[in-house]
């Protein structure tokens, strides 16, 4: 798969786009400040991986990068194939349910918004991490 990415990306070159390719494989454990600097200078990440159009390493990266630069995203349906109105419904009714999430903990508790948003962050991650596989 890097023989293709140097192919495209001299192919890139060619028609006067700059690409960076960085080699993720020897990147271990994953490199994530080499590719943050890369995204910095160019302003896009495309990610190439030899799998099935959902479910390979692109679809496990490509998130983190989304939402660390301030992206939404919507996981789920991207992994389902879904379409991007799909999606955008899904993010509308998450942002709509979890709003009134918060107002409703900070009514209850007496507390400013951000309070109530940060508790409840914390109680969702630490269900989520009680999933969490060990080896």
């Amino acid at each position: 798969m890097l023989a293709q990415t140097v192919l495209a990306g001299e192919r890139l070159a060619e028609l006067g786009v700059a690409a960076e390719i960085i080699d993720v494989a020897t990147l271990k454990p994953l490199d994530t400040a080499t590719i943050l600097a890369s995204v910095e200078r160019t302003g896009r990440v495309v990610i190439v991986h030899e799998a099935a159009v959902s479910c390979g390493f692109g679809a496990l990266v490509l998130p983190d990068f989304v939402v660390n630069s301030g992206g939404v995203i919507c996981a789920a349906v991207e992994y389902h194939q879904g379409s991007e109105a799909q999606a955008l419904a899904t993010i509308e009714e998450k942002i709509r349910t979890n709003t009134l999430a918060v107002l409703k903990r900070a009514a209850a508790d007496g507390v400013l918004p951000r309070a109530a948003a940060l508790e409840l962050a914390g109680e969702r991650v630490g269900r989520a991490m009680s999933f969490r596989r060990t080896f």
